[in-house]
């Protein structure tokens, strides 16, 4: 059962003291994307409402680029997007056709954003499934004595219904942090340094699994080790359904596509989160051979998987 200490949303915690070991000590998940809701849909199709009822229609590779930040900023960053492909125009211009004139500003944004927060509380169950492989890897993480942090673009209010919904299907992670319990929400390493404080680890001793770029610039400045997901979250979108309904040819290609998409702070890269415990294998390792993040980064500058 989960308890509130302070703000913070705990797990039990089994150990009280820093695990002495020179290998892994921790891993710390995203939730949407990640450990549930296959594809990332609930916060874009929130987001997309949330436009779409001030005559702005967003695209999906558009709600996406944000992903991962505090909600608030998340809608901020959308509407200074450039020209993607919807008409090939900027959001602002398309804010300004529908808003005489006027460009969005942060009274517009607030706006949003109180409009965003209850449909977004009323989409989450929709999307609460956890994503294949969670518990077996999770499982696999507690067999191997170390522990579960999370965190997540997500509010205090919409994580307590993802931790919720999460906890009926068997995943309950140590310690859950959402961007409004620290000071700034992800791209910034606030999260992570709040899960290693209460998880009594070592940054360079974690490994921080995201399926968004923020969240995985994040663990780099936090300075963990990333793991990025990339088919079963943001950098793909789509669901298991969708996915089932393409070749192993077309998947492929976009898979190809988006990883094209990925330049820095990633040190390894899997489809979901079924795939991790090979890398964690791999990362505990390196540890136990005295590698840092910091300086596998610097000797491997491509991801390595």
């Amino acid at each position: 059962m989960f308890k509130k200490l302070g703000g913070i949303v705990l797990g039990v915690l089994m150990h009280c003291s820093v695990q002495a070991t020179d290998g892994l000590q921790a891993v710390i998940f995203d939730w949407a994307g990640t450990t549930q809701d296959y594809g990332c849909r609930a916060p874009m199709e929130a987001f997309k409402k949330v436009f779409a009822a001030e005559g702005v229609h967003l695209s999906d590779a558009e709600v996406r680029v944000p992903m991962g930040t505090h909600k608030r900023r998340h809608i901020e960053m959308l509407t200074q997007l450039p020209p993607m492909d919807v008409d090939n125009q900027a959001v602002a211009t398309r804010w300004q056709k529908t808003h005489s004139g006027s460009v969005p500003t942060q009274q517009d944004i607030d706006r949003l954003f109180s409009r965003f927060i209850p449909l977004q509380l009323a989409t989450i169950r929709e999307y609460s499934d956890l994503i294949p492989g969670t518990l077996d890897t999770v499982a696999y993480i507690r067999k191997k004595g170390w522990k579960v942090g999370s965190t997540t673009g997500y509010t205090t209010d919409m994580l307590d219904i993802v931790s919720a919904e999460s906890k009926k299907r068997g995943y309950v992670p140590d310690v859950a942090i959402a961007s409004d319990m620290v000071a700034q929400g992800r791209p910034y390493p606030d999260m992570i340094l709040k899960n290693c404080e209460l998880l009594q680890v070592e940054p360079k001793r974690v490994v921080n699994v995201d399926d968004t770029l923020p969240g995985i610039e994040a663990g780099h400045r936090a300075g963990a080790w990333t793991v990025l997901v990339m088919q079963s979250g943001s950098q793909l979108g789509l669901s298991q359904a969708e996915i089932k309904q393409l070749s192993a040819t077309q998947l492929a290609e976009k898979l190809q596509a988006a990883d094209s998409q990925i330049q820095t702070f990633v040190h390894y890269k899997i489809p979901t989160i079924a795939e991790l415990p090979p890398v964690l294998e791999a990362i505990n390792v390196l540890l136990q051979k005295g590698h840092s993040p910091q300086d596998f980064s610097a000797e491997h500058p491509t991801p390595a998987v």
